[in-house]
């Protein structure tokens, strides 16, 4: 590119301005070739910023792609178990997860984590159904059906299969580290396995009576009036309940088998305050009724 007493000197998105040819006739041979030299390598820094800073864009991008869809593949992973958690927790997430970890691996762990966390402030209600009506605790509706589904926690537990005595003594031979094989009761050590089934000294069968949570953080009591699988007296509390097509029999939830999944985990602040507290919760209502029955 040439211009009449000047010369322009040019590269791709750069343009240097003109030097007037009269300053160049002034300068000795070293001079010149120390300018040109000195330029190249300008010019040649400021090339490699555009393509670093091209090349971070065009990461930038990718890695915010790839983060969206690893957002899409989770949200549907839970939306097919009736898991609807909020785009704050997909993203909190995937924020914390390894690079070039399989995918597999990441919905099991994203999984864990959701049953691990309070569904008061991780999950997002869809719809009016995921969720229990306004007026659940209205006891003069005799009946009614909830189509669900419906995913809750579980906040408290109680035994009422067996009396609040046989259940403290179960707790006590628990700490003793008591147990039964077959008709002999045992002190079960550590590590010691010979093959043999190994049970609780007492193992209730219920029912049980739950409290639940929903996400919205409406409370409701529950009656278990079957054996459900993952409902027992060993249960974590926190642990995660999918209903469908339940009935409410005023304002007390029916659980049967049918109906009810066990999604499993916990939440481990109130699972371990509830079960250091169980035993004198028991001793103290036992105590408490003795008392008025006398």
């Amino acid at each position: 590119m040439a211009r009449s007493g000047s010369r322009w000197l040019a590269y791709p998105c750069v343009t240097i301005n003109p030097i007037d040819e009269r300053l160049l006739t002034k300068w000795t041979c070293k001079e010149v070739s120390m300018y040109r030299t000195n330029l190249h390598m300008y010019i040649g820094m400021y090339l490699g910023v555009c393509i670093n800073t091209t090349k971070t864009i065009a990461g930038s991008y990718d890695m915010a792609n790839t983060t969206s869809n690893l957002v899409a593949e989770l949200t549907q992973y839970f939306n097919t178990r009736h898991l609807y958690p909020s785009a704050a927790w997909l993203q909190s997430f995937v924020s914390t997860i390894r690079p070039n970890t399989p995918l597999p691996a990441l919905k099991q762990t994203a999984l864990f984590r959701l049953l691990a966390a309070d569904i008061t402030n991780t999950l997002t209600p869809t719809t009016s159904s995921s969720v229990f009506p306004r007026n659940i605790l209205d006891a003069d509706i005799e009946l009614r059906q909830l189509t669900g589904p419906i995913v809750c926690q579980v906040l408290h537990l109680e035994d009422i299969g067996l009396s609040r005595w046989a259940q403290v003594e179960a707790i006590e031979a628990q700490e003793r580290g008591e147990a039964t094989r077959g008709r002999e009761v045992i002190r079960v050590i550590e590590n010691e396995t010979d093959g043999s089934t190994i049970t609780p000294v007492l193992q209730s069968k219920g029912p049980f009576k739950l409290l639940l949570q929903d996400a919205k953080g409406a409370q409701v009591y529950a009656l278990e009036l079957n054996g459900i699988h993952g409902i027992s007296s060993n249960m974590s509390m926190g642990a995660k309940l999918l209903l469908r097509n339940v009935q409410v029999r005023r304002a007390v939830v029916m659980l049967e088998a049918p109906h009810v999944q066990s999604l499993g985990g916990k939440l481990d602040s109130l699972d371990n305050a509830w079960k250091q507290a169980r035993k004198n919760r028991l001793t103290n209502a036992a105590k408490s009724y003795a008392g008025s029955a006398s």
